[in-house]
């Protein structure tokens, strides 16, 4: 039978006649990333769907050098078009590696999928790990704020209002120093 050109390069295998009339000859390839790129592609310029089909149908993420890539576009692009449990799903099933270009991006996702999901003790988490990875004022700031909403709608109030502290200090960006310097106060304010 016929076997399709995607299928046999998923599978890392090439089958050829050879002259002989039922021998088959088989060629190791090096697994193709050629559907990979073309996910990536269609993710960039926001055609998610398109993504999403690619990715499920046509990526073999076994095959991949970074799994954790994988399965952070995967998800980002289910939430971007508005399946959040889906994308929480899967995030929820698959860690990440630290390896990875695009942990401290996947940590940043599942956190805001838990925060969505009113997990605040495994968004706190995802938070807490990017704090320590993080290098740059401006995501270390980012961490911060995000961990200190988090913390806060557990109840932890002192731990969270230490985290927005530290988000405002950083004052990498004005945009999160405003937004943490708001949430500090709102506790302050909300205080008996």
């Amino acid at each position: 039978g016929e076997v399709s050109h995607s299928r046999s390069t998923a599978m890392g295998v090439r089958g050829s006649r050879s002259e002989d009339a039922g021998a088959v000859e088989w060629m190791v390839e090096e697994p193709s990333t050629t559907s990979y790129e073309e996910a990536l592609s269609a993710y960039q310029v926001g055609n998610y769907g398109e993504a999403i089909t690619i990715l499920e149908e046509e990526v073999d993420s076994a095959v991949l050098d970074d799994t954790t890539a994988y399965v952070y576009h995967l998800a980002s692009a289910y939430l971007f078009t508005g399946n959040k449990g889906k994308a929480l799903k899967i995030t929820s099933a698959y860690c990440g590696t630290r390896n990875s270009e695009k942990f401290e991006d996947y940590l940043l996702l599942r956190g805001r999928l838990y925060l969505e999901a009113l997990d605040f003790t495994a968004a706190a988490q995802q938070y807490k790990t990017y704090i320590e990875l993080v290098s740059a004022p401006e995501d270390k700031q980012l961490g911060y704020y995000f961990y200190g909403l988090a913390l806060l709608q557990q109840g932890k109030t002192e731990e969270g209002e230490r985290a927005a502290a530290q988000a405002v200090d950083i004052d990498a960006d004005r945009e999160i120093t405003r937004a943490a310097r708001k949430l500090h106060q709102q506790y302050i304010n909300d205080r008996p």
